[in-house]
């Protein structure tokens, strides 16, 4: 109806906007939605161009308008026809659609090879994750270790600690007693002084004489030459040499290449050279370690002088040894090695 106006919701700012008389054709027009339909129409005119080309073969790089339509099996590439006459004469060429087959059966040998290829390299990535992962856990493990073994050393030095300081404690206790015992000692004769001085005092001012001689025997009596000894210790603390040199709670030791305790089906696949090379590093690490060791060079040379002993005896084990296949031979032969003892000293 004319005249008759509706509302309707922008698409982009939601606003409502009244409807002119025309209609949604009076409205502005919208660049961005026309220019995406331009796009999409060139986009599809595009794919149905290259649908055709397809269809009908490449086109050659080298000679403009001619199809790609054959193929050198020499060069195994595609070849148009004036690719035959120019760079590839003398060549075996055949028509594309007669080896499409056998290059599609090619290609998919290709495609399986890479896809197996694709699943080892898969596994790799897997296998080293979970390296990382067992990386991550041998960290924590001596980091742990570290952990508890600093916390030992510590606890230790906590404990010295506290048993350092009691024994200051009582030892501190101890001299205060004895300078509290010398106190109470010197304030009780202090007051027996003043108390004698004062009786003394009085005497004397008084017309008594026997009084007067009684205060002079008193204050004879009294402790003029008496010492009051009040030793002071010296508290001295003299640190462990151990404190004084470079602290070490222990070593920590780096091996190279070594497979964790629960190896799975993907570790299973290494190399067995990289196995047997981790074997021979290891085996020599060992090695290194117990050569290092004071116990190896006491064992070896125990073991030299035993040897030694058994070489030159006067009767050596060889000997004996030789005896006894000779012996064997024989068909007469000790039974024991006192027999044989016996039989050469005879």
């Amino acid at each position: 109806m004319v005249g008759w106006r509706i509302s309707m919701s922008c698409p982009n700012c939601r606003k409502d906007v009244k409807l002119p008389d025309t209609g949604v054709r009076g409205l502005p027009e919208n660049f961005w939605v026309s220019n995406l339909r331009q796009v999409l129409s060139e986009r599809r005119e595009l794919e149905v161009r290259e649908l055709g080309m397809r269809r009908e073969g490449r086109e050659c790089t080298i000679h403009e308008g001619e199809q790609l339509r054959y193929f050198c099996t020499r060069c195994d590439v595609t070849v148009c026809s004036e690719c035959m006459i120019q760079g590839h004469k003398n060549h075996d060429v055949t028509r594309v659609a007669d080896v499409l087959e056998q290059q599609r059966a090619k290609v998919k040998v290709q495609l399986e090879r890479g896809r197996e290829r694709a699943q080892v390299l898969t596994g790799r990535l897997r296998d080293m994750a979970e390296t990382e992962t067992e990386l991550d856990a041998r960290q924590e493990r001596a980091k742990r270790s570290i952990q508890e073994a600093t916390d030992q050393l510590i606890d230790a030095i906590a404990k010295e600690k506290v048993a350092l300081l009691q024994d200051l404690d009582t030892s501190h206790l101890a001299a205060r007693h004895v300078i509290a015992d010398v106190r109470t000692q010197v304030e009780q004769d202090l007051g027996d002084l003043l108390l004698t001085l004062n009786r003394a005092e009085t005497a004397a001012a008084a017309d008594d004489p026997s009084d007067v001689i009684d205060s002079k025997h008193k204050l004879s009596a009294l402790k003029t030459d008496a010492v009051y000894s009040c030793p002071l210790p010296d508290f001295s603390f003299t640190a462990s040499k151990v404190l004084k040199a470079k602290i070490k709670v222990g070593q920590l030791s780096v091996i190279k290449d070594v497979p964790p305790t629960n190896n799975n089906s993907s570790n299973n696949n290494q190399p067995n050279n990289q196995q047997q090379d981790s074997r021979v590093r290891r085996f020599r690490a060992a090695t290194l370690r117990l050569v290092k060791r004071p116990v190896f060079w006491v064992v070896a040379l125990s073991f030299l002088v035993l040897l030694c002993a058994v070489l030159f005896s006067p009767v050596s084990l060889i000997d004996y040894l030789q005896y006894e296949h000779e012996e064997l031979e024989g068909a007469s032969t000790f039974s024991t090695y006192s027999q044989y003892w016996e039989e050469q000293n005879s």
